[in-house]
């Protein structure tokens, strides 16, 4: 004998008392809202109560309490935070430099940075200070830390990344003036050689970077790079793991078919205007800042992920419904 699945559907008096319930959860919910959660301390300002573009040189924004440009300044897009030393860097692109503070358990308001990065001294601002070169900088947007405590600092303005050799160990006394980077990435140079520290052209092909705004280390040390003027994500295949020989071409391309493509598009192998990443329990996920949403890549170093091969695109997409 055949048998037959039913639904049981529930009657009208059912449907209405569990209608009434969910209504009278909204207003509980809305009459106790969650409390909200309040930061405990704050950098760049002397308390939570000013915005100033400017406060005092070891602080974000540009110094000038006349005004004029100091209104104007971008101020921090990005930081990062070194674990194992407790050290806090952040990407002030407004005065074209990276802070960094040396004790994050020690914060207080408004406490002064200890080093300062891509200017002559604290009271700096100019992009390129005195000429390109290794020691300067252009609107830095993004910073990242390696596992041994080297420093990454996507140079937007220079459409270049910059790697500086564990940047505190140069300090005698604080405050103090970083060290000038040691490897550039986006101007050049190959899988063989280092690129140039006094050109700042944008470009595509696998040696190339249009303003870039963040950067991400694995736990194995490769570096991943968001080149928003090209539409791409870039990854380097552990650049450092030979001093005198760095890698500074890519390795792999994600939202692009090929290494010379830029183009943005919408669709689960093209990126438009990526600004963020982040690795995560090995997967790599995107802030496709102009698709709006975030493209999840569950495992960007397999070999399905060979620039140019089928199955380059991404995995899952969030803030989007399909």
């Amino acid at each position: 004998m055949r048998r037959y699945a039913t639904r049981a559907l529930l009657p009208p008096a059912a449907l209405i008392a569990i209608l009434a319930l969910w209504q009278l959860w909204g207003t509980i919910v809305d009459a106790n809202p969650p409390p909200l959660v309040s930061a405990n301390l704050v950098l760049g300002q002397s308390s939570f109560i000013t915005n100033s573009g400017y406060y005092f040189p070891a602080n974000f924004g540009i110094q000038n309490p006349a005004g004029g440009l100091g209104a104007n300044a971008f101020g921090p897009y990005g930081l990062a935070f070194d674990r194992p030393n407790n050290y806090l860097y952040v990407a002030d692109a407004g005065t074209n430099r990276v802070l960094a503070w040396r004790n994050a358990s020690s914060f207080t308001n408004g406490a002064p940075a200890d080093l300062v990065i891509g200017q002559p001294d604290f009271n700096s601002i100019t992009a390129n200070n005195g000429g390109i070169g290794a020691g300067t900088l252009s609107s830095p947007y993004g910073v990242a830390v390696t596992p041994i405590g080297n420093l990454y600092v996507a140079d937007k303005g220079n459409n270049r990344v910059l790697e500086y050799n564990t940047p505190f160990s140069t300090c005698a006394s604080f405050p103090c003036v970083g060290p000038a980077a040691s490897v550039v990435f986006g101007q050049g140079g190959g899988l063989s050689t280092g690129g140039s520290f006094i050109t700042s052209g944008a470009a595509l092909g696998f040696e190339g970077l249009s303003s870039p705004t963040g950067v991400a280390v694995d736990g194995a040390g490769n570096l991943y790079v968001a080149d928003q003027g090209n539409n791409r994500v870039l990854e380097y295949n552990t650049p450092l793991a030979n001093p005198t020989m760095p890698n500074v071409g890519a390795n792999r391309v994600y939202g692009q078919p090929d290494f010379n493509s830029g183009t943005a598009g919408t669709s689960a192998v093209l990126l438009s205007a990526p600004t963020g990443i982040a690795i995560s329990a090995g997967a790599l996920f995107i802030a496709d800042t102009s698709n709006n949403r975030v493209a999840e890549v569950l495992s960007p170093l397999s070999d399905q992920w060979a620039s140019g091969r089928p199955g380059d695109r991404s995995d899952r997409f969030h803030g989007q419904w399909v």
